[in-house]
C-alpha cells in the first residue's frame, strides 16, 4: 500500500467527535462518528483518560497516523490490536483493539444507535487494564445522540486547538 503524504491529510476531517466538555470526570466515552466511510473502525476513547478535548485531540493524531500510514491500519483490522507511540507523548503507548458491538463502552458512546456492522477500535493507555473489561462501563451514562461536535479540526466545531 501507497504511504501518502502530509499534503495528502484532508483539510476538513471526513468524521465528526462526540464528547462531553460538560462532565469530564462523569461521562460517555468519547467517540467518532464517519470514519466508517473510509472502511476504518470507528475510535472511541474513555472519557477520563484525557478528557473530551484531547482526548478529541488524540483521536485527530491518531487519524493523522493511520492516514499516513496505511499499511498500520491495516494491522489493526487483521490483527484486532496496534500500539502506538503519540508524536504529543513519547513516553506514552496507545492501544487500539477491536472490540464487537456488545462490549458495553461501545454501546455507552453510540447510545445503542450505532449500527452492530460497523467496527469499533476501543482507544487507551498500555496498561490501563481496568477500562477493557465491561465492568468499568456499567455506571457510565449514555451518549447524546444530539451533542455537538467536539472535534478541533472541524469547521462545525465551537472547540479549536490551542
Amino acid at each position: 500500500m501507497k504511504k501518502k503524504e502530509i499534503k495528502d491529510i484532508p483539510k476538513e476531517p471526513p468524521f465528526i467527535i462526540h464528547g462531553d466538555v460538560n462532565r469530564p470526570k462523569y461521562s460517555y466515552p468519547t467517540h467518532t462518528h464517519g470514519l466508517e466511510k473510509l472502511g476504518w473502525p470507528e475510535f472511541f476513547i474513555n472519557a477520563t483518560a484525557f478528557g473530551a478535548v484531547n482526548n478529541a485531540k488524540l483521536i485527530n493524531e491518531l487519524f493523522i497516523h493511520f492516514w499516513l500510514n496505511p499499511d498500520k491500519m491495516e494491522i489493526l483490522q487483521n490483527q484486532k490490536n496496534i500500539e502506538i507511540k503519540p508524536w504529543s507523548n513519547d513516553d506514552m503507548i496507545i492501544c487500539l483493539r477491536i472490540v464487537p458491538y456488545s462490549f458495553l463502552g461501545v454501546r455507552k458512546a453510540y447510545n445503542y444507535h450505532q449500527l452492530s456492522k460497523t467496527d469499533h477500535a476501543q482507544v487507551y493507555v498500555k496498561g490501563d487494564d481496568h477500562v477493557l473489561k465491561d465492568s468499568y462501563y456499567e455506571n457510565i451514562p449514555n451518549s447524546d445522540p444530539d451533542a455537538e461536535c467536539t472535534n478541533p479540526m472541524c469547521s462545525c466545531s465551537k472547540m479549536k486547538w490551542n
